[in-house]
């Protein structure tokens, strides 16, 4: 399972959960992707975020392989965790000039 969360202060979040004995397949990898191309084809945002626990390797490649960028690295609900994020308006051309005429 893959979706898509608004957060309060209005970023976009993306997030893969999956049972533990789907782990290790590439299938987060592959649902990530599809989200991530999804959004840069239809969503109007700027970004999409993702994170994960400092120790969560696995995750932390899922966004590196889905061509995610390290944006920082802070404590979220108690837990450092590592935030990544992907860019959406350089992947769309007409969402850039939109965000650029308003």
């Amino acid at each position: 399972m893959s979706y898509f969360t608004e957060l309060d202060n209005g970023e976009t979040e993306a997030g893969y959960p999956l049972l533990q004995e789907y782990w290790g397949k590439g299938i987060a990898t592959e649902a990530l992707n599809a989200l991530l191309d999804w959004a840069a084809k239809t969503l109007s945002v700027p970004r999409i975020l993702a994170y994960a626990p400092v120790n969560h390797h696995a995750s932390i490649g899922v966004m590196k392989k889905s061509g995610m960028r390290y944006l920082k690295t802070e404590p979220s609900r108690g837990v450092d965790c590592i935030f990544y994020e992907y860019p959406l308006n350089h992947h769309n051309p007409d969402l850039t000039s939109q965000t650029a005429s308003g």
